[in-house]
């Protein structure tokens, strides 16, 4: 009998992780295309690549302000009503954005839709419940999760390429709708009820959901440490990401080929998020942070290159550096905040550091579009590597120690381990 709880609650687990990866897929898959919407949407409105990335701006900015109430809501509600809403807004968004008729309204309707969808279908939405099925393995589970971004990329990227080719950019979002729609019909029909109890059932949740006192959780430095670290990275790495395929068709490949590099490169990201994930937990978390930003900085260096060659290594040089550490320290970081952090708190926790990436990558698409309107591509990835070093000053600040050190929130343990 024992075994055969075992058996179901393993398969319960598996199904809360499958469910994980694939709404995040589809959602930052989506999402991300935007940048292979580039090119087209210029065209159409005879507009500056600064009003086109205010687009992925508005969408960063939205998601990374909606995760501290993505959270909040997803501790409250659980994770049916966050995952069914996100992907209700998600199908909206696409829907309305192929009758767009301005910029300004794609502004408004992807930055919005995109944006709020990507914090219900994300970690912050998604880090409660994981931490309740793998609440030994919660870094190796959200980094699995995360490296649905980059399968998204490969998936999403091509395919809206093929798509543009063959419909149309409107034609594109109209097909992403009906897509989005079927998968919502799909997880009204999951076991909730089931899926949310977690591991323990319903009495863990119960326990575990006493949350420690936020006002004391906000008063640690190294919450606004890592948020520090996390938003100039976030600057960094989004003043580069949007005008990929962009950038590529300018150095001479075609779209397609662009679009399947970008695909390329989520592969890489894909298998990055799972090896930085691997290497926090063997080499520890300061090692595998100094090689992500080293493979960052990396990367950026070989895009810029390709400005002044055009030597075919350089894009199995991008996608091994700068796009299989995009997004790297994302499963890092989330893995500290729920060890240091427990209890129901951990949902607004997560939000508040995905804040984070919200303003700096909304900050950061904006300034890239704008440099590369005033500046070129050089300026663009000057700006991109100097953001990063200062990021990665402010992860080795965090994580050498230099702020006061704190407990552990929302649990009894203090253990020195799980409070690093």
């Amino acid at each position: 009998m024992i075994d055969g709880q075992s058996a179901a609650r393993a398969r319960l687990a598996l199904m809360v992780l499958a469910v994980s990866v694939v709404f995040a897929l589809v959602a930052r898959g989506i999402a991300e295309s935007l940048t292979v919407f580039l090119l087209p949407l210029e065209d159409e409105f005879q507009v500056s690549r600064a009003a086109v990335t205010a687009i992925f701006s508005a969408s960063i900015i939205a998601s990374g302000l909606g995760g501290p109430w993505t959270g909040l809501m997803s501790d409250r509600l659980g994770p049916r009503t966050i995952y069914v809403g996100g992907l209700g807004l998600l199908a909206a968004a696409c829907f309305l954005a192929s009758e767009a008729s301005a910029v300004w309204q794609l502004v408004v309707v992807l930055g919005l839709g995109f944006g709020l969808s990507s914090a219900s279908l994300g970690m912050a939405g998604q880090t409660p419940m994981i931490r309740r099925w793998f609440p030994e393995r919660t870094g190796t589970a959200i980094g699995v999760i995360g490296s649905a971004t980059g399968l998204g990329i490969l998936v999403f990227a091509p395919l809206a390429e093929f798509l543009i080719q063959v419909y149309g950019w409107r034609g594109t979002y109209q097909v992403f709708a009906v897509l989005v729609g079927v998968l919502t019909v799909i997880a009204l029909a999951l076991p909730w009820r089931r899926l949310e109890a977690g591991l323990s059932g319903e009495e863990h949740v119960r326990r575990e959901s006493d949350p420690a006192s936020l006002a004391e959780v906000i008063g640690d430095p190294i919450l606004w440490g890592i948020f520090a670290a996390y938003l100039l990275t976030a600057v960094g790495s989004l003043m580069v990401q949007p005008q990929l395929a962009a950038y590529f068709v300018d150095v001479g490949y075609t779209p397609l080929a662009a679009a399947t590099w970008i695909g390329i490169g989520g592969i890489a990201g894909c298998a990055g998020m799972i090896v930085f994930g691997w290497l926090g937990d063997r080499l520890g978390v300061p090692t595998a942070v100094a090689l992500s930003y080293v493979l960052t900085i990396s990367g950026i260096l070989a895009l810029a290159a390709m400005t002044w060659t055009s030597a075919a290594w350089l894009m199995p040089v991008y996608a091994l550096t700068f796009a299989a550490s995009f997004g790297s320290r994302g499963p890092l970081v989330m893995s500290m905040a729920s060890r240091r952090w427990r209890g129901g708190v951990l949902g607004r926790v997560t939000g508040i550091l995905l804040a984070a990436i919200g303003v700096g990558g909304g900050l950061g698409a904006s300034l890239g579009g704008l440099l590369q309107d005033i500046a070129g591509y050089d300026a663009v990835f000057a700006a991109a590597a100097a953001a990063l070093a200062l990021g990665a000053l402010a992860w080795w600040i965090v994580l050498r120690g230099l702020l006061p050190s704190r407990p552990v929130f929302g649990t009894r343990s203090a253990d020195p381990a799980d409070a690093e």
